[in-house]
């Protein structure tokens, strides 16, 4: 069943909810974990000295190919909303496209946590800064809504006077 939102305010609450929470979800243990390693704690790695290069490799190339994929079909995704739709479907529909994006995300940065926690690389740290940032471009504000909407002016307009749909 898709999600149909009635008014602005209720769609950037629930949107806003989700992307924060999911943001939340790995900060905490990453935070954590770059503390233990700051604090010069007898936290070793895990993995040898001669496989750490390959398994580093690995999993950045394994979270990389994560990015470009949700990206792609994300855009895709995006591309393909009717522009006849309700602009209430319209946000139903991007709210399940970005909320799929957001937990890939997600996913990838605790595929960063997970691998600074066996190697104690500090690849990890610019993995995990790196989905940060990526987060931080797919925040999703009015202009970031309108914008991958293609909105027309009177949706735009409908949109910003905060009634029901």
């Amino acid at each position: 069943m898709k999600k149909k939102f009635n008014n602005w305010t209720d769609f950037y609450r629930k949107i806003n909810l989700a992307f924060n929470g999911i943001i939340a979800a790995s900060l905490v243990p990453f935070g954590w974990l770059l503390l233990e390693m700051q604090s010069n704690s007898k936290f070793v790695s895990a993995i040898t000295d001669d496989l750490l290069p390959f398994i580093v490799l690995a999993v950045i190339l394994l979270m990389s190919i994560l990015l470009i994929w949700v990206v792609k079909s994300s855009n895709r995704e995006m591309i393909n909303i009717p522009n006849d739709d309700g602009i209430g479907r319209k946000l139903g529909l991007f709210y399940r496209i970005f909320l799929r994006q957001y937990l890939i995300m997600e996913l990838i940065g605790l595929n960063a946590i997970v691998g600074l926690f066996f190697t104690r690389h500090y690849l990890f740290v610019c993995a995990y800064l790196g989905v940060l940032f990526w987060f931080s471009r797919i925040r999703p504000t009015y202009d970031f809504v309108v914008r991958n909407l293609l909105l027309k002016d009177d949706q735009i307009a409908q949109l910003a006077s905060e009634e029901n749909f």
